[in-house]
């Protein structure tokens, strides 16, 4: 089997389990400390601008933190519902950090990759992959993966996927 039938059957598969936007087959290919209430693992790294980011930077905030990369059809699916969401709340307060798993030999592409897909917000991607240091605390075992934090820096949901991340999103904004 190609490598690309092999990405396909992964995508269908997590696509039939699904139940409302939350990858059923996926719940085990994170740290499972990441649960709905639980605060997500500190962050601190460089963004692609050249400026320090960290979650303290989204205090107030909705975030999304979605794992993805360049390579990863699955993650380029997400895509129109994720720029969607953005434009439509970060008025209102919602935002994300992408975090790429590209690594060395693919890191040149991320750049063009954002401006393409028009990801108007920030990133993270060292070039390290599977090995960064954020990716292996966070125990990322596939992606894309995401991470719904709300205004309280609690976790909010995880594996929110598709059509649901707006619904997920607006009511996060909403939630006092």
């Amino acid at each position: 089997m190609t490598k690309r039938a092999c990405l396909t059957l992964i995508f269908i598969m997590s696509a039939v389990l699904s139940l409302d936007g939350v990858a059923v087959a996926q719940r085990v290919n994170y740290d499972p400390a990441l649960r709905p209430g639980a605060e997500p693992f500190p962050i601190q790294a460089i963004a692609l601008d050249g400026r320090p980011v960290t979650l303290s930077d989204y205090r107030g905030k909705v975030l999304l933190i979605d794992f993805w990369a360049t390579w990863c059809p699955p993650c380029r699916a997400e895509l129109p519902y994720l720029t969607r969401v953005y434009e439509k709340y970060r008025a209102d307060g919602f935002d994300v950090l992408s975090i790429s798993l590209d690594s060395d030999e693919t890191r040149q592409a991320v750049p063009a990759f954002i401006r393409q897909y028009r990801m108007n917000w920030r990133h993270i991607c060292d070039g390290r992959g599977w090995q960064a240091p954020i990716v292996r605390r966070y125990g990322v075992r596939a992606i894309p993966l995401t991470i719904l934090v709300g205004r309280d820096g609690k976790i909010v949901a995880v594996n929110v996927r598709g059509p649901a991340i707006e619904a997920r999103v607006r009511a996060a904004l909403t939630a006092r």
